[in-house]
């Protein structure tokens, strides 16, 4: 059994969403973050992104400055007339020509006719400057008051002021997974909650109250802020759509549940990329609320690149991220020792939370003339997917849009391959555990046939009249 699966029947059997805390129902904010410190447990990961607790005191001071002028400057509350919609974007914006975006949202705001606010997250305490999002406003004042809040409040001990809860739930999952959790950051989970919930509640309100929006499209559901969010939208009766954003399917926790029940952190509505999402992913909420859209972005980029697998070499691109970073980086080493590199050239791009410590953590690629390291957004993901012939990876969303482009495909067998395991089941990605496995099988073709189950098409035109559905009240 999957250790997802296996979580998932521990918080069903105990009724972990049941239990409250002066009275309020702590599981479903916190679940999501448990279960990451029960795979670092029983797997032993470690992850290597970037982390603002990481920066030295002057780092942290700029950061601090900029969020509070853009608290002054680009306050939501400065919107001076209600909305239609409100779209709470992803931060992570990536280079797409001149402008810095989001890749998710910007392309289908800049074809509506109708009012919107868009608000933005800090990304490690830092947003871009060049885009071209309209309307758009900054969360910044959340973050500094949670902040604040935390920092004062951790002159209490967690441990002590919530024992009972911690140990109710540390018990059963130290029995069922056979592990020893950590104490700490479980009091910091439940923490991080009871002192921010009422604040950020209040807050919401009053905000959601101030734009009366009809719809509210978010890309990421699953943080304290836009769970609050999703809880206070079902009491204005104000609809909410998640948009996917990655890899769903059966092994996301953040997606996936023991049945249809009502949740109210979760979205009243997904929209994702295909059938193949909608089919495999346990929602809690029933099919009719789950909408096919497509990739806005993905069709975009496939067109820009159609002709771009033109060239002398064959292109190996790895796929790094933080928590496996380091399989892939001894697997890339072992495969250029292995490869004729004048035949082939490989190309390791890293996950943009590696861009920073990746000389400290993964030193050896610095000094291999013959693997080139990718470290920043200069390119779009699709410039490099565009000419690869083979690609290896673990779980990234990435390899689904490599898919698109007939890219061979190679799954490293660490932990969250299992993502990938309906694609290999169906021989459209190939699991190896070592490099031999794919010194073996360079030459397979695999043409994958059944794209527009993953990708439906057509996505810019779907998206914009779904919104213009809700916006007019014909949904």
């Amino acid at each position: 059994m999957a250790i997802i699966d296996d979580f998932i029947s521990l918080e069903e059997k105990y009724n972990f969403f049941d239990y409250k805390i002066n009275n309020l129902e702590i599981w479903k904010f916190i679940r999501f973050s448990v279960l990451d410190l029960i795979i670092n447990e029983k797997e032993g990961l470690t992850t290597n992104y970037i982390s603002i607790e990481k920066s030295n005191l002057r780092e942290k001071a700029k950061i601090l400055f900029n969020l509070i002028k853009n608290t002054i400057i680009l306050n939501p509350f400065l919107c001076s007339r209600e909305v239609d919609l409100i779209v709470i974007n992803h931060p992570r914006r990536k280079k797409v020509n001149n402008n810095y975006d989001c890749i998710y949202t910007d392309e289908f705001l800049s074809n509506l006719k109708c009012d919107y606010c868009v608000l933005e997250n800090h990304y490690f305490g830092i947003h871009e400057k060049e885009v071209r999002t309209k309307n758009l406003k900054y969360m910044d004042n959340t973050a500094i008051i949670k902040k604040v809040r935390e920092i004062v409040f951790r002159k209490i001990d967690l441990f002590n002021r919530f024992q009972t809860d911690i140990e109710y739930f540390k018990e059963k999952i130290d029995i069922h997974f056979s592990i020893e959790l950590d104490t700490k950051m479980l009091a910091r989970l439940i923490g991080q909650v009871m002192v921010n919930y009422k604040y950020l509640y209040n807050y919401y309100k009053k905000l959601l109250l101030h734009l009366n929006p009809k719809m509210i499209i978010e890309v990421v559901y699953y943080n304290l802020d836009n769970m609050i969010i999703n809880i206070i939208s079902k009491e204005l009766h104000i609809q909410t759509f998640e948009l996917q954003h990655g890899v769903m399917g059966r092994y996301h926790v953040a997606y996936n549940f023991h049945g249809h029940f009502n949740l109210d952190t979760f979205p009243d509505n997904v929209i994702v990329y295909g059938e193949y999402w909608k089919n495999t992913t346990r929602f809690p909420i029933l099919s009719e609320k789950i909408f096919v859209s497509g990739s806005i972005y993905l069709e975009n980029m496939a067109k820009q690149y159609s002709n771009a697998k033109v060239r002398r070499k064959k292109e190996v691109l790895f796929l790094s991220q933080g928590d496996v970073g380091e399989y892939l980086y001894m697997l890339a080493l072992d495969l250029v020792a292995q490869l004729d590199t004048n035949i082939f050239h490989i190309t390791f791009k890293l996950h943009p939370g590696e861009y920073l410590h990746w000389k400290d953590n993964y030193p050896k690629l610095n000094n291999c003339k013959f693997i080139d390291v990718i470290d920043n957004n200069e390119k779009d993901l699709h410039y490099y997917l565009s000419r690869t012939d083979i690609q290896v990876g673990v779980s990234s969303t990435t390899l689904f849009e490599g898919l698109y482009y007939n890219n061979l495909t190679f799954i490293l067998k660490v932990f969250g391959w299992e993502y990938m395991n309906d694609f290999i089941q169906n021989g459209y990605m190939i699991l190896i555990e070592d490099v031999n496995d794919i010194i073996k099988n360079l030459d397979k073709k695999i043409e994958f046939r059944e794209i527009e189950k993953i990708w439906e098409s057509d996505a810019l035109n779907k998206m914009t009249q779904l919104i213009n559905n809700v916006v007019n009240k014909n949904l």
